[in-house]
């Protein structure tokens, strides 16, 4: 029987099945997350550590803002912004719906667990290569096609009428004010 993958095994396989083909299509890497431009949408695949991560395991989120949204500090970030509560979209990149649309998750958000270590190198590959095909065919794409104004009412359909919704929603009437 073949030896349990250590992490640094797990990493040079992340990088080779996940953080390559993204570099190539022009995500750059912020620690160990990566995030890309879409238009006027970035794009982020942010690894989850501390209470997130757990021995033998990855913790991730999929993340989608439009650039010209402030964060919860009320100000409008540049270049990576690290915390999921930050952006509005959030996914699951392994499990997307049919059609990605805005689901509140303002206090808590779900993540991805990937486990490699007890599990075969072969179906850690796998995983990995599911990851990058749903983030370059999926999520990339609809994050490029992001308008204002459909984000916007998507915030107001199907939002809460939380605080950081009504800030969205707010800088998505400024820009298309502008």
């Amino acid at each position: 029987m073949k030896a349990p993958m250590t992490k640094e095994e797990f990493e040079r396989l992340f990088d080779a099945k996940v953080g390559e083909p993204l570099s190539q299509l022009g995500f750059q890497r912020s620690g160990k997350s990566l995030y890309a431009d879409a238009n006027l949408a970035s794009v982020s695949l942010i690894r989850l550590g501390g209470r997130m991560a757990r021995s033998g395991a990855i913790s991730h989120v999929v993340c989608c803002r439009m650039s010209f949204m402030r964060d919860r500090t009320e100000r409008i970030p540049e270049g990576f912004v690290a915390d999921p509560f930050d952006y509005p979209f959030k996914f699951l990149p392994t499990k997307l719906s049919a059609n990605l649309q805005y689901v509140p998750q303002n206090l808590r958000y779900d993540r991805e667990l990937l486990e490699f270590q007890a599990r075969r190198n072969a179906l850690v590959q796998q995983d990995l290569e599911k990851l990058t095909s749903s983030i370059v065919e999926r999520v990339q794409p609809w994050a490029a096609s992001l308008a204002a104004d459909a984000v916007k009412n998507e915030l107001l359909t199907l939002g809460e009428n939380a605080w950081c919704e009504r800030m969205w929603i707010e800088d998505c009437e400024n820009y298309l004010n502008r």
